[in-house]
């Protein structure tokens, strides 16, 4: 009976590790003096959280910084502006369709647009208070949306840009002893990570967290039955 409670609890400790290890990739605007910060993080800096002044990374004036926590390049290639400065620092911004500026701020293989609002498997990285010659501030503090997608490079190039990973939701059963002669059997969601697709969006990660709690509730229920059963 301890052998299949533990193999029961195992198994959901992987799918619950899988969940973690599939959360999506974000960037905010923080202080420059927060802990733990990795240089090669750092896309940009600003003059502050809001109605702020930018500047490209190598000025190192401004206190905040638009920080993401995953590493990537500076460097443009031409597919990856995020927005476009009026000069190297103390600089207003443009959307990253914009060509009135000449000093570009690029990350990674990042793929970006301005929206009035975000889809659930993009980056919301901030906000601008116009299409040209804007302040920056958070995500929630204008109108104009900078939402990124990470580029996909497995497709050879020519195809539209997508998160990493895409993550596809397969059945996991495993049995819970709910008595010394008889079991139960409970189908559980994990996600299939495939590395050359899209990634998870929120609302399916959200979906699967709580499926996993509903599932360790009712493990929970099932384990106190047996012990009660034992104590009879």
């Amino acid at each position: 009976m301890k052998k299949q409670i533990m193999i029961s609890l195992v198994i959901l400790f992987l799918a619950v590790t899988t969940l973690i290890s599939a959360a999506e990739e974000n960037c905010e605007i923080i202080s420059a003096d927060a802990p733990d910060i990795d240089s090669n993080k750092i896309v940009m800096r600003l003059s502050s959280m809001t109605n702020a002044h930018g500047e490209l990374v190598s000025e190192g004036n401004y206190d905040y910084i638009l920080y993401c926590d995953f590493s990537g390049s500076l460097t443009c290639d031409g597919q990856n502006k995020i927005i476009g400065l009026s000069s190297n620092s103390n600089a207003h911004a443009e959307i990253p369709d914009g060509t009135t500026y000449s000093f570009d701020v690029c990350y990674s293989d990042l793929s970006c647009r301005s929206s009035s609002s975000c889809n659930s498997n993009e980056i919301s990285m901030f906000s601008l208070s116009s299409n040209s010659n804007a302040h920056i501030g958070g995500i929630n503090d204008y109108d104009i949306k900078i939402c990124c997608q990470i580029e996909d490079d497995s497709s050879g190039g020519g195809s539209s840009s997508t998160s990493k990973n895409r993550a596809t939701v397969q059945q996991l059963n495993f049995s819970v002893l709910s008595s010394p002669s008889s079991s139960i059997s409970i189908p559980l969601s994990i996600i299939d990570i495939d590395k050359e697709v899209e990634k998870p969006t929120k609302d399916l990660i959200w979906f699967l967290i709580i499926e996993v709690l509903i599932i360790l509730i009712i493990i929970l229920f099932l384990l106190k039955r047996v012990f009660v059963k034992r104590k009879k």
